[in-house]
């Protein structure tokens, strides 16, 4: 199978393409074949060297794809099951340990970008049926992340005002979030494109940061 690899030394030009093992897999395990891939931020970052990981490394934290094998102990899902990856593996609920992140893909432990992804059932969480697989793919890292903030720690309420700033990932996903909860929401960007593209996914007011550099008042 193919991996996206980074070798040698960090940065984007030591990024590869080789060839792997598939995984084999152990009773608590589910071997996925992947089908679409999301990038974040933090991947640049591991492929500049922010994790320290050590080289080569796999790279890659969200990810989506179909069962094609469950070890003899595994409950949770079935061949032909659609599924994304859990970014954070050891993090089932409640409020995240300092230890969570140690085992996060792509940072703490080897990432997900390759064809085949061995993984314990407790790593993976079935996606909506109504979702393509590159849509559910960018759902582990942003979506639960505007998620968490807006709801589990921000207590977000019908009435309230939020302020989003940019339009990345995990503010476009915590615009959607709070219209669906009934908040008012501003978002600033320095893009009047970007802008418009807000106020279509439900933006109350949008300002221009860098034509507005007042915007707080």
């Amino acid at each position: 199978m193919k991996s996206i690899v980074i070798k040698d030394t960090y940065g984007l030009e030591h990024i590869t393409v080789e060839n792997q093992e598939i995984p084999v897999i152990q009773d608590n395990e589910v071997l996925v074949k992947v089908k679409a891939m999301s990038l974040n931020q933090l991947d640049l970052l591991v492929a500049q060297g922010a994790f320290g990981n050590e080289l080569p490394h796999t790279l890659g934290s969200d990810a989506v794809g179909v069962v094609e094998k469950t070890g003899n102990a595994v409950t949770s899902f079935k061949v032909g099951d659609r599924v994304a990856t859990h970014f954070i593996q050891s993090w089932q609920s409640g409020l995240i340990k300092a230890t969570d992140p140690l085992n996060a893909f792509g940072t703490g432990v080897k990432g997900v970008f390759s064809e085949y992804i061995g993984l314990s059932e407790d790593a993976l969480v079935k996606i909506p049926e109504h979702l393509s697989e590159e849509e559910a793919s960018t759902l582990p890292i942003a979506g639960l992340t505007a998620w968490e903030a807006l709801v589990n720690f921000g207590n977000l309420k019908a009435g309230q005002t939020i302020l989003l700033q940019g339009t990345g990932g995990v503010s476009i996903f915590a615009l959607q979030f709070a219209k669906a909860l009934g908040a008012k929401v501003i978002l600033i960007s320095s893009s009047d494109e970007k802008l418009e593209t807000a106020k279509a996914l439900g933006a109350d007011e949008t300002i221009n940061y860098r034509t507005n550099p007042d915007w707080q008042e």
